[in-house]
């Protein structure tokens, strides 16, 4: 492998110096599969590799995953204070954390501005390309292109790593988030996604949509003790789009509702 990437980029790869980055893995077997010879045979080598509904496609395609051989990490949009570090705002986001540590409220000035940027942050998201976007151009309407690409491609990936029939269940799940949060209900009802919709419908589609980092599944607890996982109710749980942006959009709500939001 080594020899036909360096004649393909003409560059020499040296080990313990080059960086190997193999993007978009899951779309081959046999590159996934080299991470585990590079671990065993040639651990010289810096190797790193990224993909996009990896779990999913590696359960679909019945891939044999190198378990051991690579260290792992789930990459998620940029948080609040993420998003205030992109945008310069340093010093306010350890305001914020002393005044948390020392249990006492922002200057009114400071979380004036706080709501103002996490208003921002509710319309701009986490997405990284989004976010080079606002800075770029400063704009809530540029965004909506990087947005809404990133939306269509959710549903690509939808129709790519799933059947035909799986996929139409996905979609109904996906698009009926927006529906599921605006609604007085304190949990996840089948019924909004389809007239007549069970858990043994669309189950499974859900737990595609969680694989695949498109949504948070937050699961009610019977009590607040630890382990909280032995607390669950399995039946009831809400689900929110992994980011505040793609929410936005999907929701269709404009931009300037939440500008115009005070505290």
């Amino acid at each position: 492998m080594i020899p036909l990437l360096e004649s393909h980029t003409d560059k020499r790869i040296v080990a313990g110096e080059t960086l190997l980055f193999l993007d978009e893995i899951q779309a081959s077997e046999r590159a996934l599969l080299s991470l585990k010879y590079f671990c065993e045979q040639a651990p010289q080598y810096h190797v790193a590799a990224a993909g996009s509904l990896l779990g999913v496609a590696v359960n679909r395609e019945k891939y044999s995953f190198p378990v051991g051989k690579v260290d792992e990490l789930t990459v998620y949009p940029l948080d609040f204070e993420e998003f205030l570090w992109a945008v310069g705002k340093e010093k306010l986001t350890e305001e914020i954390r002393c005044c948390y540590a020392e249990s006492k409220a922002l200057p009114e000035p400071l979380h004036k501005s706080a709501l103002e940027y996490y208003n921002y942050y509710c319309i701009v998201g986490g997405m990284p390309e989004v976010i080079v976007d606002y800075l770029n151009h400063n704009s809530f309407l540029t965004i909506r292109n990087p947005q809404a690409r990133i939306l269509n491609e959710y549903v690509a990936d939808m129709a790519k790593y799933a059947d035909a029939t799986k996929s139409v269940k996905i979609r109904a799940c996906y698009n009926s988030i927006p529906t599921q949060l605006a609604k007085e209900n304190r949990k996840f009802q089948y019924k909004v996604v389809q007239r007549g919709g069970t858990a043994s419908i669309f189950g499974e589609s859900i737990e595609w949509l969680q694989s695949a980092g498109v949504v948070l599944k937050c699961q009610k607890v019977e009590h607040a003790f630890i382990p909280l996982k032995a607390y669950q109710e399995f039946s009831d749980f809400k689900l929110y789009l992994s980011d505040t942006g793609m929410l936005t959009i999907h929701s269709g709500l404009p931009a300037q509702m939440l500008l115009m939001v005070v505290a």
